[in-house]
C-alpha cells in the first residue's frame, strides 16, 4: 500500500478506490490516477476513454478491473489461460492465454475510435494480436496487430491492414503503439503512433471496416500475443498527435 502521497499538480476530490497495493483517484478536472509502491498511471480526456486497463496490479481469480467511465472489466474463467502477472504487466503466453471484457465494446460499424498499448514481443509471427475489437471476418476487426516481419499497426481482418514498415518493432523492446481511425476506408483515416511518434504507412488497404459489435480482448483475435502487454485503452474520439504523444511521456517507463 502506498504510505504517502503527494498532489503536486492535482487536487483531488475522492479516492474510488483502495487495494492492498494500489490507490484509484479522480481529480476535479477528470483524470484518473492509480497510484501504486512504485509508479503513477493517469488518463487524461477520461469522458472519452470507454476501456482502460493500466494492470496496476494482479487482482487475481481471472479478473481485469476496467478503471474507465464503463467499468467494463476483463476475465478468464479458465485458469490455464491466464496470462501471468510479471512486474506491472501481464505476459501472454503465446499459446492460449487472453483476457475478454464482460460487456461489448460499445463500438460497431464504421468506428471512430483510438486504441492504445504498450507491448514487448516474447516472439514475432503473423497477425498476433495485442487488443482487438469485433471478429476475424473481413473488415468486421479493428485490432493492433504484428507481424512476423516486425511490421505493427492496425488490421481489420481479411489482409485489411493499415501497417507501418517491416523491422519497425523487433522482441525484448517495449513499445507503445496508438491506432487512431476516423470514419472511412483504412488507406486515408488511419494514423499509426510508435512511441508517440506518427509513423508512415506502407501500402494500406482501401477497405472501409464495419466492425462487430463484440467484447473486448486482450492477446488474442488472430493469433494468440506472446510476450508482455500493459496499458490498454480505447477511446471513442480520434486523440490528436500532441494527445498521443502525452500519453506516451506520462506512461514510458512504467512498466
Amino acid at each position: 500500500m502506498v504510505k504517502q502521497l503527494t498532489f503536486a499538480l492535482l487536487l483531488f476530490v475522492a479516492v474510488i478506490a483502495c487495494a492492498d497495493d494500489y490507490i484509484l483517484a479522480t481529480g476535479r478536472d477528470g483524470t484518473r490516477i492509480v497510484y501504486t509502491a512504485d509508479r503513477m498511471v493517469y488518463t487524461n480526456w477520461l469522458s472519452n476513454c470507454t476501456f482502460w486497463q493500466p494492470f496496476p496490479s494482479d487482482v487475481g481469480s481471472g479478473s481485469y478491473p476496467d478503471y474507465s467511465k464503463l467499468a467494463n472489466n476483463g476475465a478468464q474463467t479458465n485458469v490455464a489461460m491466464r496470462p501471468v502477472w510479471t512486474s506491472g504487466a501481464y505476459n501472454f503466453d503465446g499459446t492460449n492465454d487472453f483476457i475478454v471484457s464482460n460487456a461489448g465494446s460499445g463500438f460497431s460499424g464504421n468506428v471512430v475510435v483510438s486504441m492504445l498499448s504498450w507491448f514487448k514481443a516474447g516472439s514475432l509471427s503473423d497477425y498476433q494480436t495485442i487488443v482487438a475489437m469485433g471478429n476475424s471476418s473481413a473488415l468486421e476487426a479493428m485490432t493492433i496487430t504484428v507481424t512476423a516481419d516486425g511490421r505493427a499497426g492496425m488490421s481489420c481482418a481479411g489482409v485489411n491492414n493499415g501497417f507501418i514498415a517491416s523491422n519497425s518493432v523487433t522482441t525484448g523492446t517495449w513499445y507503445h503503439i496508438a491506432v487512431t481511425k476516423t470514419a472511412g476506408a483504412i488507406n486515408t483515416t488511419t494514423k499509426i503512433y510508435l512511441n508517440g511518434v506518427d509513423t508512415a504507412l506502407v501500402s494500406p488497404s482501401a477497405g472501409t471496416p464495419s466492425v462487430t459489435v463484440s467484447p473486448v480482448k486482450i492477446g488474442y483475435l488472430f493469433v494468440f500475443f506472446d510476450g508482455l502487454i500493459d496499458d490498454v485503452r480505447i477511446y471513442d474520439i480520434v486523440l490528436t498527435s500532441n494527445q498521443v504523444n502525452q500519453i506516451y511521456l506520462d506512461t514510458k517507463g512504467a512498466h
